[in-house]
């Protein structure tokens, strides 16, 4: 396939003169694509969103709970540990011991003196 474009080169330049035909376009490659038959899609700005990380009250007031079961998870401290319960490092409240979880409300002074309520979380033994 070479040998007929040589030859219509070396034709084109011994018979024609320079402005009758571009002797360039004979060697030059197809470097243009076709125009696309779609237009191109746009990227979009979503789909960062981080996995939830599922806070909330666990067992409610009046459901058995065992030792070591988390009751509330949270960040800081909107319910207080109370009695039989501990705070975890993430702030989690969890049982000590086996018993029946309690809400209830108390007073708590804040630094400016004035008071807040807070609701406490407790566990009841059972007996």
């Amino acid at each position: 396939s070479a040998k007929p474009v040589l030859a219509a080169f070396r034709n084109a330049t011994a018979t024609a003169t320079s402005s009758t035909i571009n002797t360039a376009s004979v060697w030059k490659k197809r470097v243009w694509s076709s125009p696309a038959h779609k237009a191109a899609g746009s990227s979009t700005s979503l789909g960062r969103e981080s996995a939830s990380q599922r806070l909330g009250i666990k067992l409610f007031g009046g459901q058995k709970v065992r030792a070591g079961q988390i009751i509330v998870r949270q960040r800081g401290t909107k319910y207080q540990p109370g009695k039989f319960v501990r705070l975890g490092s993430d702030d989690t409240i969890y049982a000590e011991i086996a018993g029946t979880v309690k809400f209830r409300s108390k007073k708590i002074m804040r630094f400016t003196g004035s008071l807040q309520n807070k609701t406490v979380v407790d566990v009841v033994p059972t007996k």
